[in-house]
């Protein structure tokens, strides 16, 4: 034991090993908790977007797209974000453990810290809306639109009868509608045209169309629905369903 003692005095004596200040002690431990943190925080974003894209999307559409609904949800999951969200969670694991008593949780309490923490961020977000945000912006990064399945591409196809945009005008016999992408459609619809309930036929409004496209310009509908599940402010006046209703329900707001 003495000579245990003897010669650790001897190595700090040798090494000159002096006592680190306080405020870099405390820095580097609160460096250690910040990276945990923003593990967390990134583990929280890739929750939200995945949360967000799972729930705008139109579930029903196997029927009319002609899929099983399990091939249907597996060709919808977003799989970039569930990575994320895998990565991220097993780097705030890592992280944890690299601290300064990270040695002495178990797996359990690590993982019971992070699932807290991505829920806790993760609700935050949700209710500020910004899975909508996180997903436009990696739109702007190279391969993941065509890798991804949100709201705006599953309803841009089309070729597949799905189509969606903002209303230029309306009439009994047809729409003119500017997609998503900026391009104007002439939509036909008619007294077999089922319209949703919350769909509002009027200028300015966005929606969505199940049909079948004849060329490059036109389009027949055969069902719209509203672009949100709730109705846009001033749409409570033309609830009813048939085309020749709506459209004369339009009319008389736009004569007010």
């Amino acid at each position: 034991m003495k000579n245990l003692i003897e010669s650790t005095i001897k190595k700090i004596k040798d090494q000159q090993i002096k006592p680190e200040p306080k405020w870099k002690y405390l820095s580097r431990k609160g460096a250690e908790w910040f990276l945990v943190g923003l593990v967390i925080v990134l583990g929280a974003v890739a929750v939200t977007t995945a949360f967000t894209l799972l729930t705008e999307i139109d579930w029903d559409l196997h029927d009319f797209l002609h899929q099983s609904g399990l091939f249907f949800a597996f060709t919808s999951l977003p799989y970039f974000w569930l990575l994320l969200l895998v990565f991220f969670a097993i780097l705030a694991f890592l992280e944890i453990r690299k601290t300064e008593n990270g040695y002495r949780f178990g797996w359990g309490k690590i993982l019971g810290i992070i699932l807290v923490g991505i829920f806790i961020f993760s609700a935050i977000f949700s209710f500020a809306g910004y899975g909508r945000n996180f997903n436009r912006l990696m739109k702007s990064m190279p391969y993941y639109e065509q890798n991804i399945v949100d709201k705006e591409n599953q309803w841009m196809r089309p070729e597949k009868g799905l189509l969606a945009g903002t209303i230029l005008s309306a009439s009994e016999s047809s729409l003119s509608l500017e997609d998503l992408k900026g391009k104007e459609w002439i939509i036909s619809i008619d007294g077999k045209t089922q319209i949703r309930p919350m769909a509002n036929i009027a200028v300015g409004e966005k929606i969505k169309i199940i049909g079948n496209k004849q060329n490059d310009a036109s389009f027949v509908a055969t069902e719209i629905r509203p672009w949100v599940g709730a109705m846009e402010v001033g749409g409570h006046a033309c609830r009813n369903q048939k085309v020749n209703e709506r459209v004369s329900c339009f009319e008389m707001k736009g004569r007010n």
